[in-house]
């Protein structure tokens, strides 16, 4: 993309579900970039889906439909499962063709398919990839992975740059569509060093006592390995799951989900796998001795 001299500029964000918010990837990635754009002197508006409701911790920091100097727009969302990403990737598309917005940023492959309704409008459009979707467990088959690809394909063949977080998927859009992207690894945020005192009273966490997994409570997440993994381990630390904000679980846990009953299980288990579930808590994660990461494998 060729640079407009040191102009600010008006930018459109669509493909998350709302922002501020911790739900996601990139949920997250935007509701701290947004504001940095905004103190370099950029415009920002986020779409965020009609549905969807900014967490308990963030309903304070939201004033006048604004976060931060973030402008925040509710558009049509049809919310059911498979319908709210592409009728609310839709939705934002058109609201950003006809706005006045210099930058038009898709984020992930599915809200992309709708990438060609600001272009048409000579909207600058950036995609950026958060990773190939349809290759995840809950997409590979059937209308979502079709759509996916679908979407992927015009982010490849259209947008104006292309941004991806891995080489991995930076030599996927280059071997597959003959892409050149831009490679932009997600960042890591620095904090101060907090001693444990709030987790030892709440949990009977010490510092460097424990192994720390910070994951959505899916099969995809593994964290199943996980545990099977510690089982095997001879250690006197514990192992921490933090789950996300609005993920709690307790042995009263009910629902369809398989595997969160399964991980009830886990729960009647813990003197055994020597386990805490957590809500996610910054104390957590900066006085634990390991954090570690499990996930299924995913080739790109």
């Amino acid at each position: 993309m060729k640079k407009r001299g040191n102009k600010n500029l008006r930018i459109a964000m669509i493909g998350h579900k709302v922002v501020p918010s911790r739900r996601g990837g990139i949920e997250r990635v935007l509701t701290i970039m947004c504001p940095l754009m905004i103190k370099k002197g950029h415009q920002v508006t986020c779409f965020n889906r009609s549905g969807d409701k900014v967490e308990n911790e963030y309903v304070k920091t939201v004033k006048r439909k604004k976060y931060r100097g973030v402008q925040l727009k509710k558009v049509i969302t049809i919310n059911k499962r498979g319908l709210a990403a592409m009728t609310s990737s839709f939705s934002a598309a058109i609201c950003a063709a006809f706005g006045k917005y210099d930058v038009v940023h898709f984020h992930a492959e599915g809200p992309s398919a709708f990438l060609w309704i600001p272009k048409l409008f000579g909207k600058r459009c950036i995609v950026t990839i958060h990773g190939i979707d349809w290759a995840r467990d809950k997409w590979k088959h059937g209308f979502g992975s079709r759509y996916i690809k679908f979407g992927e394909y015009i982010a490849a063949k259209y947008a104006d740059e292309v941004i991806v977080l891995s080489e991995k998927v930076q030599k996927y859009f280059k071997k597959f569509y003959d892409r050149d992207t831009v490679l932009i690894p997600n960042g890591v945020m620095t904090h101060e060093n907090r001693k444990a005192n709030l987790i030892t009273q709440k949990f009977g966490l010490h510092k460097d006592e424990y192994i720390c997994a910070l994951s959505r409570l899916t099969e995809e997440k593994g964290i199943h390995f996980l545990i099977e993994a510690y089982k095997e381990l001879k250690t006197d630390k514990k192992l921490v799951i933090a789950l996300r904000t609005n993920q709690q679980l307790d042995r009263s846990t009910t629902g369809n989900s398989t595997y969160k009953k399964l991980a009830v299980q886990w729960l009647n288990e813990v003197q055994f796998f020597n386990q805490t579930f957590v809500q996610v808590d910054s104390f957590v994660l900066r006085n634990r001795q390991l954090l570690i990461a499990a996930k299924r494998y995913q080739p790109y």
